[in-house]
């Protein structure tokens, strides 16, 4: 009731958008997260959708598959995570390979120099490929956190060269793979099967630590971390 409340005095008073708004962040649980899009109809509702969100959107126009909404959407894609830049399509050659002996779209998540992003970008217009390249994301703690985050959820092995790795080398059993990707133009969200044990695991762990610390910056970190292992999105859409 009292989310009932608080949404409908942030609305001006208007309990039927208060409840929608209310509505919406019940779905998602505590730790879950809501977003807002606009939307041609008259009325305001939501849409809650199984996903991860990911605060990184489209790198090329020639990526987008859903015309209408200008979102770039892969079905059961495999996930490749690379830590570092990838400079030359030549490193990521046996997994082009790969992905299209076996029919799969690919979900690149890294850093790229342009001749490569202009090279996948042409193959998928082509039609050799389903892929979208999207930025891995920003440097500091929190990206090696994000990435972790989406490897657990996925199940990808992170490559990165300044470790020592060797993207030449990489195997089909490095990639990870989610129900479906779909990228708009500021954010992409990756629909998760069934959480693994590990993914359960480490959200309680998350959850335990949350209780225990005092730290203000530290509690917002664990709660974003949360957010993000959840894979719960309600979208309010904005009439």
């Amino acid at each position: 009731d009292m989310i009932d409340q608080v949404a409908t005095i942030s609305t001006n008073n208007d309990p039927v958008l208060g409840k929608t708004i209310a509505d919406a962040f019940r779905s998602v649980g505590k730790n879950g997260v809501v977003v807002l899009e606009p939307t041609d109809q008259a009325e305001t509702t939501y849409e809650l959708i199984d996903g991860v969100p990911y605060n990184r959107g489209l790198k090329n126009i020639h990526f987008v598959t859903n015309k209408d909404i200008k979102t770039s959407e892969l079905d059961k894609p495999l996930v490749l995570l690379v830590e570092s830049e990838i400079d030359t399509v030549r490193k990521i050659q046996s997994i082009l390979e790969f992905a299209i002996k076996n029919n799969r779209s690919l979900l690149v998540i890294a850093d790229v120099e342009q001749q490569v992003m202009s090279a996948l970008a042409m193959n998928k217009i082509k039609g050799n490929i389903k892929v979208n390249v999207i930025d891995a994301p920003v440097y500091g703690i929190s990206k090696k956190e994000v990435l972790d985050d989406l490897s657990i959820l996925t199940g990808a092995t992170i490559i990165n060269e300044d470790l020592g790795d060797d993207i030449d080398l990489i195997e089909p059993e490095h990639l990870g793979e989610c129900l479906k990707s779909v990228t708009g133009e500021l954010d992409t969200v990756l629909q998760i099967g069934k959480m693994s044990q590990n993914v359960l695991d480490f959200i309680e762990k998350l959850e335990k630590d949350l209780k225990e610390t005092k730290d203000p910056v530290l509690v917002q970190k664990l709660e974003k971390r949360l957010a993000r292992l959840s894979a719960k999105v309600a979208i309010v859409k904005v009439g």
